[in-house]
């Protein structure tokens, strides 16, 4: 992940300025999104839609369910224009088994209706990330978008429920008055209104998700960007290296150009020194005579009086009064007690036989819970154990880290005497590249360490340190400090510190030759 390379500008954005971002994304980069996003759910569509002609409800729902699969195809290819990488149509091909599978269960499951479906997304595709690191990464990303993102999801439907009817009603509209068809007789006729009416409606509701579902990726997509770049300074960087661009060529300059302004500022401060501490001066004595006065006032007699205040009122009546209540009132209570006794027997009934039947519902779908886990148990079995197997899989390594090729082929054998090599044929960056991709391929490779494409340098080295030796964590945290010296801070290392690292190489990885 290059960050000069990214195609928006990296600032802090409310999240309805991000989703507008977002939609202007989906708007730019259209045809590759729509596309990608209307392929593959279009030929399941017609398929199913073929086999189960007489069910035609059947094909709809299907694709419609599947929607958070069809929409990773958008997000991969969003992700990668972000930040100017072109992906062919093979490369979009071959990532599509990978895309498909990742938390494959639980997104078709527990997490199909989730009203932040797009903002969640990229944690899944893009960050590859499951489990207690999911949940943590979503409790932060949450704290402020994850409302825009409700709203985003909502507005969507309402978006398509709008295009879906109002595309039929277009349709319609256009039929001439003069043309003697009976159009409306196609959807009476007792045989066949049923299937062809649902036809007409799954059709022109598969067009309106397909047109919305580019821009609700993509909204989604940058909701999710907006929060990284105020979570990690994306921002901060891509300026700390403007800056540093700018003043590469500045450094020549002396300090004969700052001593007016320090001498300016001097005198200043001096000034504004002694006036303040007159003001200090009246400002204590102010508080003494207020002070003084205070206690003053408070000796006085106006703070000692004491008044007394006398009059009458009414005592509370201790003894009960011999007037008799008149009749009505006696038959009104009896008549409250009455109802009061048969509205009791009433509401024991009523929540007995609540009981009962909310027992009966308990019955009826655990019943029907254990016959479905008997009568599809076959499939189950085959989708656990897919599912089972492929979480057992080792996890496919990564070819490049943030822009550094760390493929083992791409690395010569002698990785130290070739980095001294092309440090004293006067290439130090590319000496100290060179140290730093073996470091990172044979911690993949040899050390079975886990890295996804979306980690920066510093959270690689603090995977490493959270598990490796303390040999180990060292040299990682010491040759990542150079590097990012190096890279982003086009800072010079001395001869003496690059041998000591090469020195230490083959000791930290024993199998370096």
């Amino acid at each position: 992940m290059d960050l000069s390379r990214i195609s928006v500008e990296a600032k802090l954005r409310g999240p309805w300025e991000a989703i507008d971002l977002g939609f202007v994304m989906a708007r730019r980069w259209w045809r590759p999104l729509f596309l990608a996003w209307l392929l593959p759910p279009l030929t399941l569509f017609l398929l199913l839609s073929t086999v189960f002609y007489q069910y035609p409800l059947v094909a709809y729902l299907l694709v419609w369910w599947l929607k958070p699969l069809w929409d990773r195809l958008p997000l991969y290819i969003g992700s990668r224009a972000l930040f100017s990488e072109s992906v062919t149509t093979k490369e979009v091909i071959r990532a599509i088994p990978g895309l498909f599978k990742k938390d494959l269960l639980a997104w078709l499951s527990w997490r199909r209706f989730c009203l932040t479906r797009s903002f969640d997304m990229p944690v899944t595709v893009l960050e590859n990330l499951s489990g207690d690191q999911r949940s943590r990464r979503m409790s932060i990303l949450h704290r402020k978008s994850a409302n825009a993102a409700t709203w985003l999801t909502l507005a969507c439907l309402h978006l398509e429920a709008v295009l879906t009817f109002g595309s039929m009603a277009f349709v319609y509209a256009l039929i001439p008055e003069q043309v003697e068809i009976d159009y409306f007789g196609i959807f009476l006729d007792a045989e066949n209104s049923d299937i062809t009416i649902q036809l007409v409606s799954n059709t022109f509701s598969f067009m309106a998700i397909s047109l919305v579902a580019p821009f609700y990726t993509m909204a989604g997509f940058a909701l999710y960007i907006n929060r990284r770049i105020e979570l990690e300074g994306w921002d901060i960087e891509i300026r700390f290296r403007h800056l540093a661009q700018r003043t590469r060529g500045q450094r020549q300059m002396g300090i004969k150009n700052l001593l007016i302004p320090v001498v300016f500022i001097s005198m200043c401060f001096l000034t504004t020194a002694d006036s303040v501490a007159d003001e200090n001066n009246d400002e204590v004595l102010s508080q003494k005579q207020s002070k003084e006065f205070i206690q003053e006032v408070l000796s006085g007699e106006d703070f000692h009086k004491i008044v007394v205040k006398k009059g009458w009122r009414l005592k509370s009546r201790d003894k009960e009064t011999d007037e008799t209540l008149p009749e009505w009132v006696i038959q009104v209570v009896e008549f409250i007690e009455r109802f009061s006794d048969e509205w009791h027997s009433f509401n024991k009934l009523v929540r007995g036989g609540a009981k009962g039947l909310e027992f009966i519902l308990w019955i009826t779908v655990i019943s029907l819970f254990i016959y479905t886990l008997y009568y599809y148990r076959e499939g189950l079995r085959k989708l656990l154990a897919s599912t089972q197997s492929d979480t057992q899989k080792v996890k496919q390594a990564p070819a490049e880290l943030f822009g550094l090729d760390v493929r083992r082929e791409s690395l010569p054998q002698q990785i130290p005497e070739q980095v001294m090599s092309l440090w004293h044929q006067g290439e130090p960056r590319k000496a100290l590249n060179l140290l730093y991709r073996a470091t990172l391929s044979r911690l993949i490779n040899e050390h079975k360490y886990h890295f996804h494409d979306g980690n920066t340098e510093q959270e690689c080295a603090d995977i490493i340190a959270a598990s490796a030796a303390a040999e180990l964590t060292s040299f990682v945290n010491e040759i990542t400090r150079l590097w990012q010296a190096v890279a982003y801070g086009h800072r010079a290392i001395p001869q003496q510190q690059l041998e000591l690292l090469c020195q230490r190489w083959p000791e930290v990885f024993f199998h370096a030759k």
